[in-house]
């Protein structure tokens, strides 16, 4: 009997064009697992020989494990190398870099590596259900896959170039990793893809619903009853109570928010572990101190030089006449964007067939050849020196213009001279910090090898070399500053400046996820900020998450039971407020006027917002807000949209600490009028094509799960190793 999947053989390289528009990104970080793996760990410590994970007919030892995942990282660089190297040529032959139609296998930056050593595991049992199948991944289809993504202007030595600029391995070996680790994704993509095929489309009440969720637009009356307000009637737990309290809630990192339809809240439970903490040290580069140590090396010849080269594009005087210009202008846009669409369509209809009777050509005219402030500086000679070939023509016209007036030299002779300083202390700051990271990362592979050769051979490790350890005197030598951080934890480091650093290396990873991803001890990293800081990094301490004794923790955790029992008691308060008022049939500011409980109304507010710019359109939907109500969840949103009206209930927000009695105030559109602009809009709405793709996403996942419950994953097992030592 011939395989059923002797067609997708035949035809491989069309189904890898189809593949890629199921967008499956599950298998970049394994989206499908990821609710089950409850404080994942960035660095599990466990027997390299210990099984991680198994399933039915396989399973993955913790060395195996962490193998791949580097695979699946190298992967990924070499794939964003290949697909940038492209693009660069698509724009230098005068084109536009289109994203190309086969699967996506990079990574997004700062992907958890928690998140990749599921995606890895779930990647291999998926390619082994295709080949139980009889699905195959030739090496043709792997170099056309590879040509693809490199936006076909990429050869075969420039595959060979990009692998051996990585510096990983030796060519051989990289070969190796990129075949085999490609053909595995690309095996459990196309499975993933056989079995999603009949979920491509969203049925006509989804996107009803999806609609109603974006459009529908509510106020709301609400009095607010606090929990904290409750908290002196609650008595003393018990031991037994403490204990189990305790024992609930202790594995949970303490103050861990809970990320839900994209929006950040604070979680409705305690949680009493300690996070996993790291300190830093680094060498800064400060390019205003440097700038300000550079000001002494200015020369009056170059800041003369620099004026003369530059005034006619930054240091030109606004005259009187360009200001009157500039006001027309302004008011002329601002009266044809009053105009309607037709009236604006006619007008430049007439526009353009009276134009080239009727307006100067604007390349000839008086007014183009008057210098820009925002011209560039390279065409500026050109345009001194090389004059229209019909200027002299209109040279009437230019003994009327007004004469073109710059700013005097010592008006911005210290303007001048700081922006050199600042070009001046750029260059050499690079200069410097490079240096000392090539320096510090001679010393780092150094050692680096002798610990490995410790490890191995079981003896002693060596000491740390004081230059890893110390940057005093790097620091002196270079004249860097030289700082450390206390101990913090991930989302701690994320506020600071040099968390949020970005490594000038790949570009992609900022200080944050590698110290708590990657990083080794004293392993330098050299970053940059957005204002163009550098940081050469290093982690000298790396601090497990811990779970306190209960007597550690005491009194936190009864102040968290009682903080409990309290948002209970506010609950029942208000639900009994909530039918008094409903029977009493006044508006809830009539109702609570001498009850002391403060009442608002909500500003208009949706079920889901994609946000005002484009930008916060494509990173798609996420909850609302109720503003001011305070952390609302999707419970809150379900209840508030489906309230009748006159009717009064009780919700609590997120995280308890408020229950809200509501009513609703107003609603902006009716029953009609939505169902009226979904049949006029939603075909074409960006809003309701994103929602589209999540709902085919959502079920893509659900199938993903349970192809895995098929194939005997002992989830359980994977979560234990997955928990690690560290906060997330």
């Amino acid at each position: 009997m011939a395989s059923p999947f002797r067609f997708f053989r035949k035809h491989q390289k069309a189904f890898l064009a189809i593949a890629a528009v199921l967008a499956m990104f599950i298998f970049v970080v394994g989206d499908a697992l990821m609710g089950y793996v409850q404080q994942a760990g960035g660095g599990p410590r466990r027997s390299p020989k210990a099984v991680v994970a198994s399933w039915d007919g396989g399973s993955i030892k913790a060395q195996e494990l962490e193998m791949l995942v580097q695979r699946r990282y190298f992967i990924s660089e070499f794939l964003q190398n290949l697909q940038m190297q492209g693009g660069q040529r698509v724009v230098a032959d005068g084109g536009t870099p289109i994203k190309p139609q086969v699967p996506d296998f990079i990574m997004p930056p700062n992907t958890r590596q928690e998140a990749v050593r599921v995606g890895t595991v779930s990647t291999k049992i998926l390619a082994e259900q295709a080949r139980k199948t009889g699905m195959n991944v030739s090496d043709e289809m792997i170099n056309h896959f590879l040509h693809e993504t490199g936006l076909r202007r990429i050869n075969d030595q420039d595959i060979v170039n990009i692998l051996r600029g990585m510096r990983r391995f030796d060519l051989r070996t990289s070969e190796q990793w990129l075949f085999s680790g490609l053909r595995e994704l690309l095996l459990s993509n196309f499975y993933m893809n056989s079995i999603t095929s009949s979920v491509m489309s969203a049925l006509p009440e989804d996107r009803w619903e999806d609609w109603q969720r974006i459009n529908d637009l509510i106020s709301l009356e609400a009095a607010i009853v606090k929990s904290a307000d409750f908290v002196s009637e609650v008595s003393e737990p018990s031991e037994a109570q403490l204990v189990a309290f305790y024992d609930e809630h202790k594995d949970r990192v303490r103050g861990n928010p809970v990320f839900l339809l994209g929006k950040e809240l604070p979680s409705p439970a305690p949680g009493f572990r300690e996070p996993r903490r790291v300190r830093l040290h680094y060498l800064l580069g400060d390019v205003g101190t440097w700038t300000n140590d550079m000001l002494g090396e200015v020369s009056e010849e170059e800041i003369a030089d620099y004026y003369e080269r530059n005034k006619r594009t930054q240091f030109v005087k606004m005259s009187s006449q360009t200001e009157s210009a500039t006001e027309d202008s302004s008011d002329s846009e601002s009266d044809s964007e009053n105009e309607p669409d037709d009236e604006q369509s006619d007008a430049e209809a007439t526009s353009s067939d009276n134009e080239q009777d009727e307006q100067p050509d604007a390349t000839n005219s008086s007014d183009a050849r008057q210098p820009s402030s925002f011209r560039l500086t390279a065409f500026q000679e050109d345009l001194d020196t090389e004059k229209p070939a019909d200027e002299e023509s209109s040279s009437e016209e230019d003994d009327d213009e007004e004469p073109v007036e710059y700013e005097s030299l010592d008006s911005v002779r210290d303007q001048i001279r700081r922006q050199l300083a600042n070009d001046k202390a750029v260059v050499e700051l690079k200069g410097i910090v490079e240096g000392a990271y090539a320096d510090l990362t001679t010393v780092y592979n150094r050692y680096g090898g002798e610990l490995v050769a410790a490890e191995s051979e079981q003896r002693e490790p060596p000491a740390v070399p004081e230059r890893l350890s110390d940057f005093t005197e790097i620091a002196k030598k270079t004249k860097l500053a030289y700082e450390q951080t206390s101990l913090h934890s991930q989302r701690e480091l994320a506020d600071t400046l040099v968390g949020k650093a970005v490594d000038a290396q790949s570009g992609r990873q900022v200080v944050v996820g590698a110290a708590f991803q990657n990083l080794n001890l004293y392993e330098p990293l050299l970053a940059k900020d957005i204002d163009g800081y550098w940081y050469l990094v290093a982690k000298v301490e790396d601090q497990p998450s811990r779970v306190p004794p209960l007597d550690e923790v005491r009194e936190q955790v009864v102040a968290a039971w009682k903080m409990q029992e309290a948002a209970k008691l506010a609950l029942a308060k208000a639900e009994d407020l909530a039918s008094q008022a409903e029977e009493s049939g006044k508006p809830l500011e009539a109702y609570f006027t001498d009850s002391g409980n403060e009442v608002v109304k909500t500003d208009l507010f949706s079920w889901l917002t994609f946000g005002s710019t484009q930008m916060e359109m494509q990173r798609g939907p996420r909850l609302g807000d109720a503003p001011p109500l305070q952390a609302v969840g999707n419970d809150f949103m379900t209840k508030a949209f489906a309230l009748k009206p006159d009717e009064v209930v009780a919700l609590q927000n997120f995280d308890k600490t408020q229950t809200f009695i509501i009513r609703l105030a107003s609603r902006e559109q009716t029953a009609e009028e939505l169902r009226s602009s979904f049949l006029a809009g939603a075909d074409r709405s960006q809003a309701m094509q994103i929602m589209s793709q999540i709902r085919l996403q959502n079920s893509q996942r659900q199938m993903l799960s349970a192809v895995l419950d098929r194939s005997g994953l002992d989830r359980e097992l994977l979560n234990e190793y997955l928990q690690g030592d560290s906060e997330e």
